[in-house]
């Protein structure tokens, strides 16, 4: 008759607690044979999980609300658990380390001051690539106290909207890490 969720307060009533059970076991098993699906068909990883979608019989249920996860979050848990480490894309088989690739995308964007630039420009219109351009910039420069406060700029704008719990709990993380390197810096 009672059921306690691991978020969201107590379901009751034995209907209610199998309704909202079976919908949420339907909705799971739809991302997973999606991404099944995509995965035996050939498709690449990255563009099986970007197809993932809740079927529009769900859009409305309560239960579909991205409060702890994604959609795209379980969909990528389903695609490690049946392909492993490996993603499709050949020159992440031995990729050199993230700061020289770090580097050179700072470098083509036009140097530091161009590359914080563009991620300020971009954070007003897709804060997602706007962070991981921000990360360029962190890991190409983590001692430069200008590269760490753009990081954390960008990051402050993309956490404005609400986010899932998990998700936004990475991002916070990270800021106070941020932070922590920034006030280090400054007080060299």
């Amino acid at each position: 008759e009672q059921l306690l969720p691991m978020h969201g307060p107590a379901i009751s009533g034995n209907e209610e607690i199998v309704r909202r059970l079976t919908r949420q076991a339907e909705m799971l098993e739809s991302i997973v044979n999606q991404v099944l699906s995509g995965l035996n068909s050939g498709e690449r990883q990255d563009l099986v999980v970007d197809a993932v979608k809740l079927p529009e019989q769900y859009a409305q249920d309560p239960d579909a609300r991205e409060q702890y996860v994604t959609v795209k979050d379980i969909a990528r848990m389903v695609v490690k658990e049946h392909s492993g480490w490996w993603d499709d894309i050949p020159s992440n088989w031995n990729p050199p380390s993230l700061k020289k690739q770090a580097e050179e995308i700072i470098r083509l964007a036009g140097g530091l001051d161009a590359a914080i630039l563009h991620a300020q420009g971009l954070a007003d219109r897709d804060t997602y690539l706007a962070i991981k351009f921000a990360d360029w910039i962190w890991l190409a420069h983590p001692d430069q106290a200008r590269a760490v406060q753009a990081c954390l700029a960008v990051y402050g704008k993309h956490v404005s909207t609400p986010k899932p719990t998990q998700e936004a709990l990475v991002y916070a993380e990270h800021m106070i890490r941020l932070q922590v390197a920034l006030t280090s810096l400054k007080a060299r």
